[in-house]
């Protein structure tokens, strides 16, 4: 797609969360896309995604891409947070309104904690927020980390330390914690959590693990075009044999063709339609349904992914292996290689 051959008309994206992020930043800045408001029939179609979608999905006013499966961890205020009395940040909260939560709970005279004490959890609502950082400074187009990137990382972790120091950074009586991913996995014990993205500045990066792109060299645009309305139709929008992610609302409405039948414990000779989400996740489901028009609508698709060696350098400062000024160093390094190639 990237050479411009014009042998194909769609091209499906999937793979490692870097290397489709790659392609999906490369076929931006390249213009390497056909922009997909050009068929009514399709915005149409995405105007009835939740609200918010639409808009998630366009980059400079245009919509280069029609994702199939985001990377989606659902994060939430704990039934602790919700009745110790300090009243909560709201579900699209910033590191300004972190700060002030961090000092309610350190004024709190109980120990009081931000995060669950699980090492994953930590790491990956640290680096979800520095994520917000890099590319909401970042100038993507020219592949420039942004002047003010480096001193944003070393502020934000001079923050998380002074919580690690006052002891409110994580702990077992924490607030903010993961609650599952998609429908069909929930941390026990999150029944109640109020969701929530992780505390960020502007958007909230949320990686696409896979999507579709007509290449803009081909001859067949209109078809192309046309099979993309398709796949979003009524018939189609809910097949998570097509979608691995939720786009639509309506969550009872959402299948999958399997030769199992979880609900009623049995096998076919042949896949047939069955509900994707079973009665036991359907609580879980249901409050989703109703954060998703808040979670898209506060999100952006990714543009950058952290290497191991950043995830490394998150996971020991979480940990108290690693200093919080040494982490910012590391992890500015490792964005700016990657930006630069």
């Amino acid at each position: 797609l990237l050479s411009g051959e014009a042998d194909f008309d769609v091209a499906l994206i999937s793979g490692g969360e870097e290397e489709v992020t790659t392609f999906l930043k490369s076929a931006i800045e390249n213009g390497q896309y056909v922009d997909l408001n050009f068929s009514p029939d399709l915005t149409a179609h995405l105007d009835e995604a939740y609200s918010g979608f639409k808009d998630f999905l366009t980059v400079n006013g245009e919509i280069p891409m029609l994702p199939l499966a985001i990377d989606d961890y659902w994060f939430g205020f704990s039934d602790l947070a919700q009745d110790c009395g300090i009243p909560l940040p709201s579900n699209h909260w910033t590191l300004a309104s972190l700060d002030t939560y961090a000092d309610k709970l350190k004024g709190s005279g109980e120990k009081y904690a931000l995060f669950a004490s699980t090492g994953w959890q930590k790491s990956r609502i640290v680096m979800a927020s520095a994520l917000s950082l890099v590319q909401s400074d970042a100038k993507f187009m020219s592949d420039s980390p942004g002047s003010g990137m480096e001193d944003s990382l070393k502020s934000f972790f001079a923050q998380l330390s002074a919580y690690r120091d006052a002891g409110v950074f994580s702990g077992d009586k924490a607030m903010f914690g993961a609650v599952g991913t998609r429908f069909d996995f929930m941390v026990k014990g999150t029944e109640n959590y109020v969701l929530a993205l992780p505390p960020s500045v502007g958007k909230h990066p949320v990686t696409v693990t896979s999507f579709l792109i007509i290449n803009p060299k081909s001859e067949k645009k209109e078809q192309a075009l046309r099979l993309l309305v398709d796949l979003t139709n009524e018939e189609n929008r809910y097949n998570m044999n097509i979608f691995s992610s939720a786009f639509f609302p309506g969550v009872t409405r959402y299948y999958q063709y399997s030769s199992y039948d979880r609900e009623t414990d049995t096998w076919y000779d042949t896949p047939r339609q069955v509900p994707f989400v079973s009665q036991e996740e359907m609580p879980l489901a249901l409050r989703l349904d109703a954060f998703f028009g808040t979670y898209y609508s506060a999100s952006s698709p990714a543009l950058i992914t952290p290497s191991e060696k950043a995830w490394d350098a998150v996971s020991d400062f979480c940990t108290g292996k690693m200093t919080g000024e040494d982490c910012a160093k590391v992890l500015y390094e490792e964005f700016v290689y990657k930006m630069k190639g």
